[in-house]
C-alpha cells in the first residue's frame, strides 16, 4: 500500500539531489576548461527528465494504467477490510488529485478498519471525495481528505514547471551553441536557487533577504535576449509575487525557444486593484494557444489565481503576453 504521508520527504529528497546537480552543471558550463557544452547539455536534459518526475512520486500501476475509479475498486484484497466505491464523477481528475484520493483510501485501509466506503462525485476540475471508515473505534468520516494535499502537490508542480523547468529548458537550448556556456550558467544558477528556495519552503526572493524587485530583475537578466525591464508597482501580496515571477520566467523561456527575437520587454504595472505583467518581443509572432499546450497552461494557471491571460501576436509583428492578476 502507499503511505499517504510519505510523498513529501521523497519529493524533497529528489529535489535536493537535483539542486546539487544543477549547481554543479552551472559551474561546468561556466568553466572554459571543463566539459564541453554537449556534455553539460546532456546533464541538463537528464535533470529535466528527473525534474518532471519529482512533483509527485511514481503512480501505483493500477492508477497509472486504468484510472482512479478502477484503481479504487482494486484496493479490495482477500480477507482485508471491505471496500465499497460509489463513483459518479465525470472525467479523469488531474494526476496529483487522483493520487491524493488513492493515497487517502490506501492509508485508511492500513488502520484497524472493518470497512471503507468511498464516494467520489463532481468533475475532473472540482472533485468531492468522502471516505467513511468503520472500525473497532467506531465510524470515522473523512470528508475532503484529498483536497488539501492535492493543492500542495499542485503548488509544487506549478513551481517546478513555471520556474525551475523553464530555466533548464532555456539553458539546454543555449548549450546547443558552443558559445552559450556563460549564459546557460546564469540560468542554471537561477534554477538551483529556485530549488533551494523550494526546499526551504520559501519563495526565492525571501532566501538571502533579496527584495522581490531585485529577484525578478535578476531572473530577467539571466536570459540571453536583451530585456528592457520596468517595475512600477508597490507592495504585492505573496501570491501575486509568485504569479508574476513564474509568469515572467515561462514567458521569457518562450521568447528564447520560439520567437527568434532580438530584444524583449518586461513591464509590471498596477492599477485599479490589478497587477499587469507584460512580456513582449520583436520576434516572428504568430503565437497561437490552439497550436500547443504552453499558452493554454499559462492561461489555466492564471485562471486558478483569479486572473486571465491576454495574447497579442501577428505574423512577423512580435508577441505580447499580458497577465492580469487581481491584488485587491
Amino acid at each position: 500500500m502507499n503511505d499517504a504521508r510519505a510523498w513529501r520527504p521523497e519529493v524533497e529528497g529528489r529535489l535536493r539531489g537535483l539542486r546539487d546537480e544543477v549547481a554543479e552543471l552551472a559551474g561546468r558550463a561556466r568553466s572554459a576548461g571543463g566539459a564541453g557544452p554537449e556534455q553539460v547539455r546532456a546533464g541538463v536534459v537528464d535533470a529535466l527528465r528527473r525534474l518532471r518526475q519529482a512533483a509527485h512520486r511514481a503512480y501505483p500501476a493500477p492508477l497509472a494504467q486504468r484510472g482512479l475509479e478502477a484503481a479504487l475498486r482494486e484496493l479490495q484484497h482477500g480477507d482485508g477490510p471491505a471496500v465499497r466505491v460509489d463513483y459518479t464523477a465525470t472525467g479523469e481528475p488531474p494526476p496529483e488529485l487522483a493520487l491524493a484520493v488513492y493515497d487517502a483510501v490506501a492509508d485508511a485501509l492500513q488502520g484497524p478498519a472493518v470497512s471503507v466506503h468511498v464516494a467520489v462525485a463532481g468533475n475532473a476540475g472540482a472533485l468531492d471525495a468522502t471516505i467513511d471508515v468503520s472500525g473497532c473505534a467506531g465510524p470515522d468520516r473523512r470528508r475532503g481528505i484529498a483536497l488539501g494535499e492535492a493543492e500542495e502537490r499542485r503548488s509544487i508542480e506549478r513551481e517546478l514547471h513555471d520556474g525551475v523547468q523553464q530555466k533548464l529548458i532555456a539553458a539546454a537550448m543555449l548549450l546547443s551553441s558552443a558559445t552559450g556556456g556563460p549564459d546557460a550558467a546564469d540560468l542554471l544558477d537561477g534554477a538551483a536557487a529556485d530549488l533551494r528556495a523550494m526546499l526551504l519552503r520559501r519563495p526565492p526572493w525571501m532566501v538571502g533577504g533579496v527584495p522581490f524587485t531585485e529577484c525578478i530583475r535578476g531572473a530577467v537578466r539571466a536570459y540571453p535576449v536583451p530585456v528592457d525591464f520596468t517595475y512600477e508597482v508597490g507592495a504585492l501580496p505573496p501570491a501575486a509575487q509568485a504569479t508574476a515571477y513564474f509568469f515572467v520566467s515561462e514567458a521569457l523561456t518562450n521568447v528564447v525557444k520560439h520567437s527568434g527575437a532580438a530584444a524583449a520587454r518586461v513591464r509590471l504595472t498596477e492599477a485599479a486593484g490589478e497587477l499587469r505583467v507584460e512580456v513582449s518581443d520583436d520576434g516572428r509572432g504568430g503565437a497561437d494557444p490552439g497550436r500547443g499546450s504552453g499558452l493554454r497552461g499559462l492561461a489555466e494557471r492564471l485562471a486558478h489565481m483569479g486572473g486571465r491571460l491576454e495574447i497579442r501576436s501577428t505574423d512577423g509583428g512580435g508577441t505580447t503576453l499580458v497577465a492580469h492578476v487581481p491584488v485587491a
